[in-house]
């Protein structure tokens, strides 16, 4: 059994180090960031989940810490299926917002290592030239997935970059 718990999802095809998933709806608590490092919003996020909510309940940690790459980067953790299922409390901070999905199919891309711009730029390029292969329409802004925490040695980080689509 994993330690942390993570959206289910179902794999619906592979390629080597690109899956194509169907997630299931999941929820994620969500602030906006300044870059991808995190450096502001998991402060924010972390203190949420510690209690910082109107219920002043803690929130089981979760994998993996999304973060959308777009002109507005954001920050998300996922929420725990048994929160969601009682009720999401409310953030306290007013720059923590609680954000749904509904059920998406993604295409992803694992790859280890530290994350810097032009790494993640050369892995969305990967995955959006081997999409335009295929029978796949792009359909929002590419995400990262971030796995191990920075305690964990770079060359072990697990990470994914994921973009929605739709088949042709």
């Amino acid at each position: 059994m994993a330690k942390y718990e993570s959206p289910d999802y179902t794999i619906m095809d592979q390629h080597h180090d690109i899956e194509i998933r169907q997630y299931d709806a999941f929820s994620t608590s969500m602030v906006q960031e300044t870059n991808l490092r995190g450096s502001s919003g998991f402060g924010v996020l972390f203190r949420y989940i510690s209690g910082d909510n109107d219920n002043a309940q803690p929130i089981s940690m979760t994998i993996p810490v999304f973060s959308e790459r777009s002109e507005q980067p954001t920050m998300e953790f996922v929420i725990p299926k048994d929160v969601v299922a009682a009720g999401i409390p409310s953030p306290n901070n007013p720059n923590v917002s609680i954000k749904h999905y509904d059920p998406q199919t993604y295409a992803v891309l694992r790859f280890r290592g530290k994350i810097y711009p032009e790494k993640l730029t050369a892995k969305e390029q990967q995955l959006r030239q081997w999409l335009s292969a295929q029978a796949y329409t792009i359909t929002g802004p590419a995400r990262l997935a971030q796995y191990d925490g920075p305690y964990i040695p770079p060359f072990f980080r697990t990470n994914e970059i994921l973009l929605p689509v739709t088949t042709a």
